[in-house]
């Protein structure tokens, strides 16, 4: 019998993305995909439509993204994963990535620092270069350290608890507030509050737990941003 303490959910708002198919279905897990217009029927997807706009089509989705625990008040888990995910596992499976932590997400795959990755948005113009810099400047003078880790959130295991709760409200006043490149501020509220994360192991676009289906392209992007990486350490 389906029940909510785990629900599988993505958010898909100005059709930026497409539902895309688990590999492996498990008929007793939800699948919810929120969004602000139906989109073509993907089983086993379910819609959940909503109305109202909190910015731009990237920052609403942020808040679905983001407020796990208000968007499924009933379950004890969510697994959070982008339009751009399919499992490969029954998601039951991921719960084992909870070692010691209510939280578990992949690493980046070659930064380790949010700063670096502050001057990727500026490279590549991801955001708005201003409200990236008063960003990174505010961190910085908080004391917030270098190399201090960084996270992808295209998938995100959370166990609902208060602390996670409250991870989650924190986060949003960030990611509303400030730059939309939600992996910007992610480790710096673990940091702000004490909290930990475990670690999915591999990295979002090579993993056995999931496949990653990159955007149109994307994949030309990774390849030149590899490229540079590269001639850096040459």
């Amino acid at each position: 019998m389906m029940n909510d303490r785990l629900v599988v959910y993505t958010a898909i708002i100005g059709r930026y993305d497409t539902l895309k198919a688990p590999l492996v279905v498990d008929p007793d897990v939800r699948y919810v995909c929120i969004t602000d217009e139906p989109l073509p029927d993907v089983p086993p997807w379910t819609q959940r439509v909503v109305k109202g706009k909190h910015g731009s089509p990237r920052r609403h989705a942020r808040l679905y993204k983001i407020m796990a625990h208000a968007c499924f008040a009933l379950a004890e888990y969510s697994l959070y994963i982008d339009g751009r995910i399919q499992l490969k596992i029954y998601p039951i499976e991921a719960l084992g990535w909870l070692k010691e932590h209510d939280m578990a997400i992949c690493q980046h795959p070659t930064d380790d620092c949010l700063y670096a990755e502050g001057h990727k948005v500026f490279d590549w113009r991801l955001d708005d270069r201003e409200v990236v810099n008063r960003q990174m400047l505010r961190y910085k003078a908080e004391g917030y350290p270098k190399r201090n880790g960084l996270g992808t959130t295209a998938v995100i295991l959370r166990r609902h608890t208060e602390a996670v709760q409250r991870f989650n409200n924190y986060w949003w006043i960030e990611v509303g507030n400030h730059s939309i490149r939600d992996q910007l501020s992610f480790d710096y509220v673990c940091w702000t509050l004490g909290m930990g994360y475990d670690v999915i192991p591999g990295n979002v676009f090579s993993n056995p737990w999931f496949h990653y289906l990159p955007h149109d392209g994307e994949t030309a992007w990774r390849r030149e941003e590899s490229d540079r990486r590269n001639r850096e350490t040459q």
